[in-house]
């Protein structure tokens, strides 16, 4: 089964020193223009690797820093988050904005 019938998942994924609710309506409108092409999507995931800007400024660059060497903080989480959305056999389409 494809993405054609139903077997999409999006993950829509905020970099650092984003507000919690920062890609909400980006992710909701690409869903939309996604389905509107024919495609029919199973989920839309929103994903903060990093947490959110009261996760500490310093704490997330420090993480995505070190992650763009060895992917332990946030790269592991979304790799984790990633791996769960495809469980099953979904095709994951992945969309992120600056450290995400």
């Amino acid at each position: 089964m494809g993405a054609a019938e139903g077997n999409l998942t999006l993950a829509v994924v905020s970099g650092i020193f984003t507000s919690p609710d920062f890609m909400a309506e980006f992710g909701r409108r690409l869903k939309e223009r996604i389905e509107d092409s024919g495609f029919r999507v199973r989920e839309a995931k929103f994903v903060m690797p990093y947490g959110d800007w009261t996760a500490g400024k310093l704490k997330q660059a420090a993480e995505a820093a070190l992650d763009a060497v060895v992917p332990v903080f946030g790269g592991r989480r979304l790799a984790e988050a990633l791996a769960a959305l495809a469980d099953g056999g979904t095709e994951v389409a992945l969309v992120g904005h600056s450290g995400g």
